[in-house]
C-alpha cells in the first residue's frame, strides 16, 4: 500500500535505529523524504524513547500534527498515520 508513496518518518519504528527504520521502510517501495514538502502523502509518526524525552517528543509530534492539518486545509492529500497503523496497513 505504500509502494511508490511519498513518506516522511517522524522520530522512528520497532525500536530500531534510524538508519535501520528507513530501510526498513524502503523494503516496502516507498520514497523516503526527510521533510514534509507538497508531494508527501503519509507521515508516520513513531515513538523514539531512546534519544528523547516524552515531554520533547510530544512536541514534536503536536507540531507534525499541525502540519498535516494545515496541510490538509489546503487540499493536499496527506495523511498522519501511526506505527501501529503501519504495521496494519503491510500484508
Amino acid at each position: 500500500p505504500l509502494l511508490n508513496k511519498s513518506v516522511v518518518l517522524v522520530n522512528t519504528l520497532l525500536g530500531l535505529e534510524r538508519a535501520e527504520a528507513e530501510d526498513f521502510l524502503r523494503t516496502l517501495g516507498v520514497d523516503l523524504q526527510k521533510n514534509i514538502n507538497m508531494k508527501t502523502q503519509f507521515v508516520i509518526l513513531g515513538p523514539d524513547p531512546l534519544t528523547e524525552t516524552s515531554e520533547s517528543n510530544e512536541d514534536a509530534s503536536e507540531k507534525c500534527r499541525e502540519e498535516v492539518e494545515k496541510r490538509k486545509e489546503l487540499g493536499q492529500p496527506i495523511h498522519l498515520i501511526s506505527q501501529r497503523q503501519l504495521l496494519a496497513m503491510i500484508p
